[in-house]
């Protein structure tokens, strides 16, 4: 879902963790194409990457080519809803499925939040797939409540750790980011999700991506006024995500106001994709366009 912050002031101490500073510098590969003005979650895949626009949109997957930044592919999927009260918001994979996260609750009215489970033969050789849906709610917040200015059961972020699925939360209450374990079987039934490990972020989380050799996890988000930021957290594994050291590096060359959404892992290589920002201010129409990011030399 598309909220834009400008304004905002916030200070948080980090406790328990090491936590470093250091710049990355950021190559910008290609403007994108105005159907994915809201482009949200990214994933490499065979050589491409995939995403997706935020709720209000149409229910499809794109596969964008790296070399040119045009839209290769698109692929609809079937009875997956991408509805205004829906909040499709990350994408990540594990050897035979693709998970698609349906799980934003910004203002917490969402009865159940889904993560779409597509089988990857169904990707590659269909252009219209029938995903299944993971259900899930907070053990700690089952009430459907309207909440103006976000909660902290809010999530944009979804990794796969170590063969388990994990969200991770974009906290605007408390500035903080939880790990939340999902199953990864489809149910009837809604799962509750127990809270697990959290840190704090002076910011708020909008993708993630994990890098399964060296265990490196990368939680991408941005202040409260737009300056965009990225997190790398070492020697991560399912049971001890956060214990390893985290290094907080801002992300230079995405611009000042560069709203990241999504970030993905491949091959020393972080790809990294904003949406495009149009808004009118004191009569002045402000645009900037979305844009497919690459980090070289990612230890």
């Amino acid at each position: 879902m598309k909220r834009l912050l400008f304004i905002g002031i916030g200070i948080a101490l980090i406790t328990f963790i090491s936590l470093s500073f250091v710049d990355f510098k950021v190559v910008t590969l290609h403007e994108m194409d105005k159907k994915l003005a809201e482009a949200s979650g990214l994933l490499y895949y065979k050589g491409d990457v995939i995403t997706f626009n935020d709720s209000g949109n149409s229910s499809e997957l794109f596969a964008i080519d790296l070399k040119t930044g045009e839209i290769k592919r698109t692929v609809s999927l079937f009875g997956a809803k991408n509805i205004e009260w829906s909040d499709w918001e990350d994408i990540t994979e594990d050897e035979n499925y693709i998970y698609l996260g349906d799980i934003g609750n910004f203002y917490g009215y969402r009865d159940f939040m889904n993560v779409y489970r597509i089988k990857k033969s169904d990707f590659d050789n269909k252009d219209v797939v029938a995903p299944e849906a993971i259900k899930f709610k907070y053990k700690d917040f089952q009430d459907k409540v309207y909440i103006e200015g976000g909660i902290d059961y809010d999530a944009e972020a979804l990794c796969h750790i170590d063969g388990k699925l994990f969200l991770f939360s974009k906290e605007w209450k408390s500035g903080k980011t939880t790990a939340y374990e999902i199953p990864k079987e489809p149910s009837d039934s809604i799962h509750l999700l127990t809270k697990g490990e959290s840190f704090e972020v002076d910011g708020l989380i909008s993708g993630g991506a994990y890098d399964s050799k060296k265990k490196n996890l990368f939680l991408t988000g941005y202040t409260r006024t737009l300056q965009p930021f990225l997190y790398e957290i070492n020697d991560v594994t399912a049971d001890a995500i956060f214990d390893g050291k985290i290094t907080k590096h801002d992300l230079k060359g995405t611009g000042f106001t560069s709203q990241i959404e999504g970030v993905t892992y491949h091959n020393s290589k972080l790809y990294l994709i904003s949406e495009r920002i149009e808004k009118t201010i004191k009569g002045f129409n402000i645009i900037v366009p979305g844009k497919l990011y690459q980090v070289n030399g990612v230890d």
